[in-house]
């Protein structure tokens, strides 16, 4: 079969592919620990995550003229548009990927195939329990569920902190951080537990006397009344409830709120910041302040957080691809959808588009979602403006031309003028 003028041939990539699928539930499904748990961690890698899953990835394919067109014909176009397996959409594909990079650094996708070595399936493996070596020639071989498995049948994409073996995740970097804020955090939960705004004072002189010098009965009373007082005036629920003094001992209220929360805020806003270094997230989106340029924040979002990963994944997805295939086949995630822009400057920018005969109408309206206009309203005419034209030796010549005839006739009516002066 030929697509512009191209041939296209089903290729068979192995004849020794398996066609059973691995223990995919192996071990623990769940990759959560104390790191992912730090709320701060948690929203950068939502964030990071989502966003990705959210981009069109298309298979594109590139014409003898060096213009592309949608491979809407291979069947891993629709894979990556629609399902990439029976049970999980794109997005959560591909947000799952996106969560094994940034939290374990690696992702491990296997390919099922049927019998002529097509893909027609998409699975991942749980990083956790996959064990990454080389055979005597160097390739790489994966351990899984007590079964090796080799790169024709498992696609391994590690993040980007890549030691030529496997992915490391970016939270090793970020693991002080995390556990400061972690402990902030314990810290948080102890003091509203323990009570939310002041510490008291038990003077418990006038009570202990009564035991005298007996050291053992003073201990007892001692954690007796330390249980009493933690008890009936300490935590939510004694809240606003009136506290009862034992006999014999005095309270003294101890503010220390304003110290400590002070301290606190700034702690933890401190691990914000490194959090979000970490991750080379701009400090705004996790935050939810200072983004009234919107524009402007996701032009960074996307420059330094994500297209490093967007580039990361096209590359390997190019690896589903036969030799063959990939000389005129190759992935691509469209970023258009993070570029949000005000109304008035999209617009701007579409008219701009139109007149420079970058798009026609029709393609403006298909960004938008918009039905096409028919042939008799010119939808999908290019205009170019009438003042420009191609760079050629003829169009050259001509504009010299109109420019030397409007110097002459310029020079003849100023000759005329002059005669019609001296006449006068």
């Amino acid at each position: 079969m030929k697509i512009f003028g191209w041939n296209i041939t089903k290729e068979t990539r192995s004849s020794k592919t398996d066609f059973y699928y691995p223990l995919l539930n192996f071990g623990s499904p769940s990759l959560y620990t104390s790191n992912i748990a730090n709320p701060t961690v948690s929203a950068a890698i939502n964030l990071i995550a989502g966003t990705i899953a959210k981009l069109p990835i298309v298979l594109y394919f590139k014409k003898n003229d060096d213009s592309r067109v949608r491979a809407t014909w291979h069947p891993l176009f629709t894979l990556l548009k629609r399902k990439p397996n029976g049970e999980e959409s794109v997005f959560t594909f591909i947000y799952r990927l996106i969560r094994y990079l940034l939290e374990n650094g690696n992702a491990f996708i296997f390919k099922a195939q049927d019998g002529s070595g097509n893909i027609i399936e998409l699975r991942f493996l749980n990083p956790v329990y996959v064990n990454v070596t080389r055979d005597k020639t160097g390739r790489k071989i994966f351990l899984y569920a007590g079964t090796e498995y080799t790169a024709e049948q498992i696609l391994h994409i590690p993040s980007l902190h890549y030691d030529g073996l496997v992915g490391h995740s970016p939270m090793e970097a970020a693991k002080y951080a995390v556990e400061v804020g972690n402990t902030l955090d314990e810290f948080a939960k102890n003091s509203i537990g323990n009570g939310i705004n002041t510490g008291l004072l038990i003077d418990t002189t006038e009570y202990l006397n009564q035991y005298g010098e007996d050291e053992d009965k003073t201990t007892t009373a001692l954690n007796n009344i330390g249980r009493y007082y933690a008890n009936h005036g300490t935590g939510p629920a004694n809240a606003g409830k009136a506290l009862v003094m034992l006999p014999k001992t005095k309270g003294t209220p101890v503010d220390i709120s304003s110290n400590r929360d002070a301290q606190l805020n700034e702690s933890r806003e401190m691990q914000v910041k490194e959090i979000a270094k970490v991750f080379n997230l701009p400090l705004p989106l996790l935050t939810g302040t200072g983004t009234e340029d919107l524009e402007k924040t996701n032009q960074l979002f996307l420059s330094y957080t994500l297209s490093p990963w967007i580039r990361l994944i096209d590359t390997y997805l190019n690896q589903l691809l036969t030799p063959y295939e990939e000389e005129r086949y190759y992935f691509e995630t469209s970023t258009d959808p993070i570029l949000t822009v005000s109304m008035s400057a999209k617009y701007t920018a579409y008219r701009a588009a139109i007149e420079g005969g970058i798009y026609s109408v029709n393609e403006i309206r298909a960004k938008e979602n918009m039905p096409a206009l028919d042939e008799a309203y010119a939808g999908n005419v290019h205009f170019i403006p009438v003042n420009i034209m191609p760079l050629t030796d003829d169009n050259v010549r001509a504009v010299l031309a109109q420019s030397k005839l409007a110097l002459q006739k310029s020079a003849a009516e100023s000759k005329h003028n002059k005669s019609g002066d001296d006449k006068s």
